[in-house]
């Protein structure tokens, strides 16, 4: 039976899987990223948890990162893992294990994964959005996953929302990242209090000021949501991510209805994601399977 290898390379680990053509689950391997090491020591951390996972029969191997990875396997704007950006790790990767790879955003890669064996199974026409320390996104059109020209579509955290937020780490003022990454989320409460407080502390906080940036977030999220069921008319949109964990569902479509027509809006279901923090290297086995 054909097997495939899967693998996420996340800010704080590297976490892979081994699966078959089936999506049975043979063996799973993970070590720290050490975002603090050198370019060099990062490829072979990929390299060693890929070595864990491979035996015969592997027919695809796929890699999901942070940032946008295009079909040649060039990554751009990778803010967590500096040291592959403008690099193309899948030729690297590929030199060192003589065995073909396929590159993707783990974003997009999450979406895959949802749309395959997740929350969004059998619809064809599926949007994600991870909502964590940052926001990004994946489009499903019609059964595919859609990457684009150079593999920058459906990041949709650098959409522009409202200008008057905060620079976000791209270069852009005011993009959806912005308002609703859980990173500028607490910039801004420590930047309106001289306080610290982590995103899930600020939702959980009963203070004023931490009631208006949760408010902001739902505002600015259901606007670029809004601009998302427009522009794609989905099936349904999976939310993912540690924030993702935060948000009410019932507010949230409630303030989508205030920027949507209502027959759009009931067509679209919001749902939370099923697979997890797995759903990254079960995506990356995915477009594996997909070649």
């Amino acid at each position: 039976m054909k097997k495939y290898i899967g693998i996420d390379v996340g800010g704080t680990k590297i976490e892979g899987v081994l699966v078959n053509e089936n999506l049975k689950v043979i063996k799973h391997a993970k070590t720290p990223t050490e975002t603090t090491k050198s370019r060099t020591a990062l490829i072979e951390k990929i390299i060693k948890v890929v070595n864990e996972l491979k035996t015969s029969n592997v027919y695809g191997l796929g890699i999901g990162v942070p940032g946008f990875a295009n079909q040649e396997g060039k990554i751009k704007l990778t803010p967590n893992i500096t040291q592959f950006e403008n690099f193309n790790l899948k030729k690297a990767l590929e030199k060192k294990l003589k065995h073909k790879i396929l590159i993707g955003n783990d974003a997009n890669l999450f979406t895959l994964a949802e749309q395959r064996a997740g929350a969004a199974r059998g619809m064809k026409n599926v949007l994600g959005l991870t909502l964590g320390t940052g926001v990004g996104g994946g489009a499903i059109i019609d059964g595919k996953l859609y990457r684009g020209k150079s593999g920058g579509a459906a990041h949709f955290g650098q959409i522009i929302i409202d200008k008057s937020g905060m620079k976000c780490w791209c270069g852009l003022k005011g993009d959806l990242e912005s308002w609703c990454g859980g990173r500028y989320m607490e910039k801004n409460y420590k930047a309106l209090t001289e306080k610290n407080k982590t995103a899930r502390e600020i939702f959980e906080s009963n203070e004023k000021i931490a009631k208006k940036i949760v408010e902001n977030f739902y505002e600015k999220l259901s606007i670029g949501i809004a601009n998302l069921i427009y522009t794609f008319n989905p099936e349904c949109i999976v939310l993912g991510g540690s924030i993702s964990n935060r948000v009410n569902i019932i507010s949230l479509k409630k303030a989508i209805g205030k920027y949507t027509h209502k027959t759009l809006v009931k067509d679209v279901k919001i749902l939370k994601n099923k697979l997890g923090n797995s759903a990254g290297m079960y995506g990356a086995a995915f477009l594996a399977m997909n070649h």
